[in-house]
């Protein structure tokens, strides 16, 4: 028997930054977001004995252990061992991963892999399964308490959920995710106008770990906690937005967001990455917003009517690659197949 699970990927519209638990734990915090078409597979095999053996299959990166107890985090897929000592496994399995987009690109893969691995194991699980707000939290505390990766928590729950949600993370630590009331035709509009470009790695000092923490490191500050107070408003106004179907609306707070997390953080943009939105704007573009952390990895464009396609080219004659995407209303997905 063979147990797989995927979990589909999220692009994020507003809000981001709110879900960092050192602000939203006092302030509350909430997001939109949407998961599309791309994915995080893990497959599971048990064997007859005790060996673990973690298989990254885009890599052929590979680990053996014959007990947990020999599971040490040095870099090496660190993610999957805080997982299995998270979840207590205490049995012998091959464990196959594969993601369908690059690490550390702004589309939360980090998070919809743990989710998609946590899915697989909790399938096998005997006793009481895991909920789908239980599998976010824990895919949330592997990361942030096992391995000290800092983040928002958003991504762990659009995974899980999928579909458009406005999540919303309250003082007490609880999380709530709604479902946005948005027509198919809204849907289908802005799927034809929204680009999800792909502008490449990010600089190594630019990782997403050091944008946040430099982020965070000014959260007390009052400016700052009002900037924060500003996203979430926008955020519930894109919200609106959205579920009236005026996108062009939904475009114009989508740019005052992205202008209002600058100010937060100047370090999740660069010349590049401006160089990239003006010139997408001199074309037809709306807005444009970078996922996550900034500083590189991927970027959502909203264009005017029927501008998508000239956008899509003075792009690619850059260099920069739109990527086929399609929104999904489906999160965590795991079923049962032959070896």
């Amino acid at each position: 028997m063979k147990i797989t699970a995927r979990a589909p990927i999220r692009i994020e519209f507003g809000g981001g930054g709110t879900d960092i638990s050192s602000f939203a734990d006092r302030y509350g915090g909430c997001v939109l977001n949407a998961t599309i078409n791309k994915y995080a597979y893990t497959s599971l095999k048990p064997n007859h004995n005790t060996d673990l053996k973690i298989i990254k299959t885009e890599t052929n990166e590979s680990l053996l252990f014959k007990d947990t107890k020999d599971l040490a985090y040095n870099g090496d897929l660190d993610l999957m061992k805080a997982i299995i000592k998270r979840m207590k496994i205490n049995y012998g399995c091959d464990i196959f991963f594969r993601a369908e987009v690059p690490p550390d690109s702004g589309l939360g893969n980090g998070a919809t892999a743990a989710v998609s691995m946590i899915g697989a194991f909790n399938h096998l699980k005997h006793e009481k399964k895991l909920g789908d707000y239980e599998i976010a939290e824990l895919a949330y505390e592997a990361m942030k308490y096992e391995l000290d990766i800092q983040g928002g928590k958003q991504a762990f729950f659009s995974s899980v959920f999928g579909g458009f949600n406005f999540i919303e993370f309250l003082e007490n630590g609880f999380t709530r995710v709604n479902k946005v009331k948005i027509k198919k035709q809204t849907i289908a509009e802005l799927e034809k106008h929204l680009l999800l470009v792909y502008l490449g790695k990010r600089e190594k000092e630019e990782s997403s770990q050091n944008i946040i923490r430099q982020q965070e490191q000014h959260y007390e500050k009052v400016e700052n906690i009002a900037t924060l107070e500003k996203l979430k408003e926008i955020a519930w106004e894109m919200k609106e937005r959205l579920e009236h179907g005026d996108l062009n609306g939904f475009g114009e707070k989508m740019e005052k967001a992205f202008e209002t997390k600058k100010i937060l953080n100047p370090n999740i943009t660069n010349q590049r990455i401006e160089d990239i939105s003006k010139l997408a704007k001199e074309n037809g573009a709306i807005s444009t917003r970078i996922q996550g952390s900034g500083g590189g990895g991927h970027m959502i464009i909203l264009c005017d009517t029927n501008k998508e396609h000239t956008v899509s080219k003075v792009l690619l004659e850059k260099g920069i690659n739109s990527i086929p995407y399609t929104f999904i209303d489906r999160g965590l997905e795991v079923w049962e197949g032959n070896d």
